[in-house]
């Protein structure tokens, strides 16, 4: 539900934004997707620590990769010690990345993937 209320107040102009819940038993799928969904269209940088968060799953990616705005540059994505992200998730984000995206770092130690 906090993830709701955060994503609420994303200012639109925002060009840069970093968030770390790490190791946060509250996290979920749909929080990550209510975060996603208003993401500012101009973000250019995005840092999102989920490491740790055993609620996050395939589906946070899922639904992120599709939510990631346009015109992002940079992109770090700490999934660590998130055990349900698996190679599905991975892919879908792989297909999602936007075309002007510079820089790209995605942390998956103890995860499926790893």
């Amino acid at each position: 539900r906090d993830l709701h209320v955060l994503a609420q107040g994303l200012p639109p102009e925002l060009v840069e934004l970093r968030l770390t819940f790490a190791s946060c038993p509250n996290v979920t799928d749909d929080g990550v997707h209510a975060l996603s969904s208003k993401l500012p269209a101009n973000l250019q940088r995005l840092v999102l620590d989920l490491s740790s968060c055993p609620e996050v799953t395939d589906k946070a990616l899922e639904l992120l990769s599709e939510e990631l705005p346009l015109h992002l540059q940079e992109l770090e994505l700490c999934m660590a010690y998130c055990h349900e992200i698996t190679f599905r998730g991975v892919a879908a984000l792989a297909v999602n990345l936007p075309t002007g995206l510079t820089t790209l770092k995605v942390m998956l130690r103890g995860t499926e993937v790893n």
